[in-house]
Order: C-alpha cells, then sequence, then structure tokens
C-alpha cells in the first residue's frame, strides 16, 4: 500500500505516544481507552476546527529533535511491519521548536528517522494557516528547499481552512515557485469551490481533500485539465462533516467525472483508522479497483522517476 496524505502528529501509535511521554515529561492517562479520548476525534465531531484540537497533545510531545527523531521513526518501522511500500509523512516544523530547536533541527531529525527505519518515506513540510506566522510559513519553504529530495519533497499548507482562506497565503507560494518547490494544498475540505482553485491559480500539483469540488462543473473540469490529483481521505471527510456519511462520499462520484483520486489515511489515530480500512471503505461502498487507485498514487507521488518505477513492480 501507499499513502501519500499522512500527518505525523496525528498517526503516531499509542506506544509512541507513551515513549514520548517519558521523554518530555508530559503525563498521559494510564491505559490507552483514557488517551484515545483525548487524542481521537470525538464521535459527534462538528467540523475540522474540532477535528484539529486532537493534535494539541502529540504536538506538544514532539517539542526536541530526539523526540520527533523518535517519533518519525517509530512511525516508519509500523509502517514497514504493516505491509506498506511508501509514504509521504507530513508535518509542521514550525510547531515544534518550543524548546529551541529550529525548524532545520527538526527536519534533520525528521530525516534521521526515516534513514534509520530503511522504510521507503519522504517527508512533506507544512506550512500552517495562521494570522501573523508569515515569516516562520517563509522560514519553512526556506527548509524545504534546503532539503529538496534529500529527505523532503514537497510542501503543504494545512490547518483550519475554514477560518484562514486559501487566498491568503498566495506569498508562499510564489516563494515556492521560484525555489523550484513542488507543493500540495489542502483546500475543499472544510471551504468550498473557491478554495481549490485558489489552490490550483497558485500552481498546487495535488489538492488536499478538493471533495467539495463536486458541487462545481467547473471546477471538476480545471481538475481534469489539469490533472491535478486529490489525495481523499475518507474517514476523515466524514469526522470533519466534509461529507454526511460514507456513503453519500463523492470520490466514485468525482472518479466518473475523469478527476484523479488517490487515497490515503491522514490521521492514523486522531481518525482511527488506516490505508487498509480506507481501501477497503471504497472498494466495499463504491466498487473502485485497489489497483487503479495505487497506480494514480505512484503517478502522484512526489519521489523521482527510479523510486516510481520501483513501485510500479511492487504492485
Amino acid at each position: 500500500m501507499i499513502d501519500l496524505h499522512l500527518h505525523l502528529d496525528g498517526s503516531l501509535p499509542y506506544s509512541t505516544l507513551r515513549k514520548l511521554s517519558e521523554l518530555s515529561g508530559v503525563k498521559l492517562p494510564e491505559n490507552n481507552v483514557e488517551l484515545k479520548k483525548l487524542v481521537a476525534v470525538p464521535e459527534n465531531c462538528t467540523d475540522l476546527t474540532e477535528y484539529l484540537k486532537c493534535f494539541e497533545l502529540p504536538v506538544s510531545l514532539l517539542q526536541t529533535c530526539d523526540a520527533v527523531y523518535c517519533a518519525v521513526l517509530d512511525l516508519c518501522l509500523y509502517l514497514k511491519q504493516s505491509g506498506m511500500i511508501y509514504s509521504e509523512i507530513r508535518f509542521a516544523p514550525q510547531k515544534h521548536t518550543s524548546m529551541g530547536c529550529s525548524q532545520k533541527d527538526i527536519v534533520e531529525a525528521a530525516i534521521k528517522g526515516i534513514n534509520k527505519s530503511g522504510f521507503n518515506a519522504n517527508l512533506i513540510l507544512c506550512c500552517i494557516r495562521e494570522k501573523d506566522n508569515e515569516l516562520l510559513n517563509l522560514e519553512t519553504v526556506k527548509v524545504a528547499s534546503e532539503f529538496l529530495y534529500n529527505g523532503v519533497v514537497a510542501l503543504d499548507l494545512a490547518g483550519d481552512e475554514h477560518n484562514n482562506k486559501t487566498e491568503n497565503y498566495k506569498y508562499i507560494f510564489d516563494v515556492a515557485q521560484n525555489s523550484s518547490v513542488p507543493y500540495t494544498i489542502h483546500a475543499g475540505e472544510a471551504d468550498g469551490k473557491k478554495s481549490i482553485n485558489y489552490a490550483l491559480d497558485f500552481g498546487a500539483s495535488r489538492i488536499g481533500h478538493g471533495i467539495n469540488a463536486i458541487y462545481d462543473n467547473k471546477t471538476i473540469n480545471r481538475l481534469v485539465d489539469l490533472r491535478v490529483p486529490l489525495e481523499i481521505c475518507v474517514t476523515s471527510n466524514v469526522q470533519t462533516k466534509a461529507t454526511v456519511n460514507y456513503k453519500m462520499h463523492p470520490i466514485k462520484k468525482l472518479m466518473d467525472k475523469g478527476v484523479v483520486v488517490t487515497v490515503n489515511s491522514d490521521n492514523m489515530i486522531v481518525s482511527d483508522t488506516d490505508i487498509y480500512k480506507e481501501f477497503r471503505i471504497v472498494r466495499n461502498l463504491f466498487g473502485i479497483d485497489t489497483r487503479d487507485l495505487l497506480l494514480n498514487s505512484i503517478n502522484s507521488a512526489f519521489c523521482d522517476d527510479d523510486t516510481k518505477k520501483f513501485l510500479l513492480k511492487k504492485i
């Protein structure tokens, strides 16, 4: 399996969270039932804004280079043992610097974790939708440029899309283009077609989620004409109320209209899912062929051509 949209802080196994708590001195509940209440989305989650609150605890445990190294190593080993063959793991280095590490230090630690694991993975560095963090976002672009194709393959824009509109972040992608850094953008999840179209205007190579394109044929036509893939995460889309329920998810309709679709897990612990569960959902509910989706993921990945050839042989 291949997962192109996997957030580090939302996907750490409980055993890793406990290991990180010892490193950081942050006390956790003694049993996983109580721990789950702190890091997994509640059944009555109302929207993306509430969903994002689940990241507060994991992020608090990831404030040193050693913690980030440990987290990435553990996650990669977990993915490797589960039978996955490639993943693009994303996180926001600016969210992990409260203890004095620079964004560059944090990224170096994450790359070290990948290399130690022996798993085939790359990093996507997230800029964040927040007010007054322009300098931090620009630093993230700079770090991505420094490590491009040496552990880092792309940029992303993540965070509260509803309250921090995509159009406000053009400056990130102007700089990224000048630095030849490719990027995906979270868009069309908690906001509508306008968000997706701004992402396309800014030159996004992929769109994170993007399922609200289904409500506008012009947006769909742009996605089809530009061959910009959607990184769809069905379970989290249901949880954030981006779609009403699993059966109403528009993934099959989007594919029928010619949109390139990839299936991903988003956040394994927060959403209580994994890539295998996501593929089962789309296969069982919509009859979508697993091989077609894997081919889409390979063709849409930010990795180099040699890696893509290797992945094609694997499937």
